[in-house]
């Protein structure tokens, strides 16, 4: 499919009061920079190393949808539905992610630093080698989900759910981890060099968070 064509199926659709429909879409390669894909339909489509930058697709449905090195930066999608959607190696930089759900997503290298996650679901996704750096992950769901050698160095955490998550080799060094569940997760070899916490955090009883580097604050950040 060429760009022209989707513009084209976006423009009839809005007039028809309708959300566009590009279930299992061929959009592999395309320039999509800031094209309002705002509730479309993208179940299964293929968008391998599609150009995403600044496109607008709050609460678009991308269940089971290739977004393997797509561009992603600036994107808005929040709300966006992404259950098993592939991110392998996308880059999602500075993306705004509120309450997107990608639960089962395969995340493996992707770069989101800097991503607002603000409530968002990722439970049991592969977030293996993700880049999360600085990223806003308050009160987010990553119960069970891969963090294997991820970078959450300066993220925020607080109040978020790392239940039964594996966080082997991770960075968390300066992360925000005030009011954080972290009971059943894998800390094998973590390194949590300047990370907060506060008397709200749950750890697993033996845990010694102080141990790890992290340190602990009076304060409650969570609103």
């Amino acid at each position: 499919m060429e760009k022209s064509e989707v513009l084209r199926i976006i423009e009839s659709a809005w007039a028809q009061k309708r959300a566009p429909d590009f279930r299992r879409a061929d959009l592999s390669r395309l320039d999509l920079r800031q094209v309002n894909l705002r509730r479309a339909n993208l179940n299964e489509a293929d968008l391998f190393a599609a150009d995403l930058r600044e496109a607008v697709l709050n609460n678009a449905s991308l269940i089971f949808a290739n977004l393997m090195k797509a561009k992603l930066q600036g994107a808005d999608l929040s709300h966006a539905n992404m259950v098993f959607a592939s991110l392998h190696l996308a880059d999602l930089t500075a993306a705004e992610m509120s309450e997107v759900n990608l639960s089962a997503a395969d995340l493996l290298g992707a770069t989101l630093h800097q991503a607002r996650l603000f409530g968002a679901t990722l439970a049991e996704a592969n977030l293996s080698e993700v880049v999360l750096s600085e990223a806003i992950l308050k009160r987010a769901v990553l119960t069970e989900s891969n963090l294997t050698g991820a970078v959450l160095a300066g993220a925020v955490l607080s109040g978020a759910s790392l239940k039964y998550a594996v966080l082997a080799g991770a960075d968390l060094s300066e992360a925000d981890l005030s009011e954080a569940a972290l009971t059943g997760a894998d800390l094998t070899g973590a390194r949590l060099s300047g990370a907060v916490y506060n008397e709200a955090t749950r750890w697993d009883a033996g845990v010694n968070p102080a141990g790890l580097g992290a340190k602990k604050s009076r304060r409650w950040f969570l609103f």
